[in-house]
């Protein structure tokens, strides 16, 4: 009877010891499974880190190269503003040179628009508060 119930309970213990060890084979197989997971990750992380790293260069790059044809470009804006200014000008012997370039004269004639606009608008300004003024010295005298 005593070895009986000792066999049980090593039988017992036994299924237990089986028990835990496929419990434990279960965790580690996870474990494994996810540190694989984990180098994929790092592996997926490092690739893309490196992937930023070149779109960064590539849009410093072009950040650089379109400076250098923005600096490029005002260059030949100035040398075509400085050609011009000396296309516009003809020489009128005893007299020297004489400006009578059509930009020029088109860009007088706009800029004297705008100063009558203003001249116009301003005494426009002046006639309202003239107005208003006549009509607040009317009321004070009313009173």
């Amino acid at each position: 009877m005593l070895a009986e119930k000792n066999k049980k309970l090593i039988e017992v213990e036994r299924k237990k010891a089986m028990e835990e060890k496929s419990h434990s084979n279960h965790l580690l197989a996870q474990l494994q499974e996810q540190k694989k997971l984990n180098e994929s990750l790092q592996v997926s992380i490092e690739a893309q880190r490196k992937n930023a790293m070149s779109e960064k260069n590539r849009a410093d790059h072009l950040l650089q190269k379109l400076e250098e044809e923005r600096k490029r470009s005002e260059c030949l804006q100035r040398k075509s503003d400085d050609l011009s200014a000396t296309r516009d000008m003809v020489s009128l012997g005893k007299h020297g040179i004489q400006h009578i370039g059509v930009a020029t004269e088109s860009a007088n004639i706009k800029l004297l628009k705008e100063k009558l606009k203003r001249k116009k608008d301003q005494l426009k300004h002046v006639k309202n508060e003239s107005k208003l003024e006549k009509s607040l010295i009317r009321k004070e005298i009313e009173l």
